[in-house]
């Protein structure tokens, strides 16, 4: 046994070694190789940004981007996701018909936006001019996740791993850019998210997949075939996602609703430099994950895999969840200015539920996957209803946003375990055919 192997099974135990020689592991290390250099490129900028940008344009920009998440739910009706089970027959029909649903929505968001600017200025005032930006950030991330599933049924995940180093690298350079060379406002902000969107299209459009894409066929009747095969995902998964996406982007806009936005601003600069990286990285397992799901006959048993990477993960998050915890304001302030000392405490507070979102996320799609829309679900609607609940006892109890932020990461811990121990138990042999 090599070293390597020796080291593996000494401390992850002897169910994690077939993972390192596997093509899954292959996978996963692809995947993570272009997350890493994508997040040091974030946060080797972040320190600049900071002292660019006030804490009320990240908070703005955090308020746009939870509109925009919430309406990428429906930009391709969740036929996104039927790419990865697709039959061969149907694949290029379902592209087809995600790629031109994705036109489709934003051009009705944009009518949405127009209609609601003249007739009911109020509901946006706080968003401002920039809301006539939102449709194109829905455009271009909807075309994104379209592409990132077709690269992972194709198995080109390397173009996964390149157009994220891309998108991250432009996000960086843009917003300097407009920062320095103009006044500094949050409209620097959103073009630079908007041109590392495009930049992550650009290096998706390659070799295989760019073969694909041309060879699609025109929107058909077995176009609308394709897609009413898969009608149960619009009908039941759609509703579950958009629930879950409230429920994800419910605290950033209750901040910026209930307190001021600095505090907005605080907490969606920490949410960026550490639960975005988090995030990012924990997603590229899940990506990896995702194509096992689809191919678990072939790559083993999916049970296992589960417990060896959050195995991995609760070792590997432990030592910088520690540090944030013991010395978060004093870094907050250090790396990102004196302005910043109410993100330090908000680092503080939110490492428990970045180090629980780390191990839980590489399976957060694992319930829909393997066909369990309803416990999905169940779910997403307890975590919004429950963090409707705390919101509701924070404006009543007229509690700080500190405390605030405290009482979502606990919930929201809580919630992400449930969720993993619900996604092990559906992998079960005893769970085959029972949905």
């Amino acid at each position: 046994m090599s070293l390597s192997r020796r080291i593996s099974s000494k401390w992850f135990g002897s169910g994690w070694v077939p993972d390192i020689v596997s093509q899954f592991a292959k996978n996963t290390a692809v995947m993570l190789k272009g997350a890493i250099v994508a997040q040091g490129i974030a946060f080797l900028a972040l320190p600049v940004m900071s002292r660019i940008y006030s804490p009320d344009d990240f908070g703005m920009l955090q308020s746009l981007l939870a509109v925009v998440t919430l309406l990428l739910v429906g930009a391709s009706l969740r036929f996104e996701i039927a790419i990865l089970s697709a039959k061969p027959h149907q694949l290029r029909h379902l592209v087809m018909a995600c790629l031109a649903l994705c036109f489709v929505t934003s051009v009705l968001a944009l009518a949405v936006v127009s209609i609601l600017w003249f007739l009911m200025p109020g509901i946006i005032a706080k968003f401002g001019a920039y809301v006539f930006l939102i449709p194109l950030l829905l455009m271009l991330s909807g075309l994104g996740q379209v592409l990132n599933n077709l690269c992972l049924r194709l198995k080109a995940l390397p173009l996964i791993a390149r157009g994220k180093i891309a998108q991250s690298g432009t996000y960086a350079i843009v917003s300097i850019a407009a920062g320095v060379i103009t006044k500094p406002t949050t409209l620097g902000l959103v073009l630079a998210d908007a041109g590392g969107r495009a930049a992550l299209l650009w290096f998706a459009l390659k070799g295989e997949v760019a073969a694909f894409i041309r060879e699609l066929p025109s929107v058909g009747r077995r176009t609308f075939a394709a897609c009413h095969a898969y009608r149960h995902l619009p009908m039941l998964s759609m509703p579950s996602a958009l629930i879950n996406v409230l429920g994800s982007s419910f605290t950033s806009v209750m901040l910026l609703a209930v307190f001021q936005a600095g505090d907005a601003g605080n907490f969606a600069l920490i949410d960026r430099a550490l639960g975005v990286p988090v995030t990012v990285l924990a997603t590229a397992q899940s990506q990896a994950f995702m194509s096992l799901l689809a191919n678990r006959a072939s790559e083993g048993d999916p049970q296992a895999k589960l417990l060896s990477i959050a195995r991995f993960n609760a070792m590997a998050g432990l030592l910088p969840m520690l540090i944030c915890v013991v010395a978060g304001p004093t870094l907050a302030v250090w790396i990102l200015g004196p302005d910043w000392a109410t993100a330090g405490r908000f680092v503080q507070v939110l490492a428990p539920l970045y180090y629980i979102t780390f191990i839980t996320t590489p399976f957060n799609m694992t319930l829909v996957i393997m066909g369990w829309q309803g416990w999905q679900l169940a779910w997403d609607t307890g975590r919004l209803a429950v963090l409707a609940l705390m919101w509701l006892c924070v404006i009543q109890s007229h509690l700080n946003s500190l405390v605030t932020v405290t009482l979502y990461s606990g919930i929201s811990s809580v919630l992400y375990l449930v969720h993993i121990v619900l996604s092990y138990r559906i992998l079960s042999p005893q769970m085959e055919g029972k949905r």
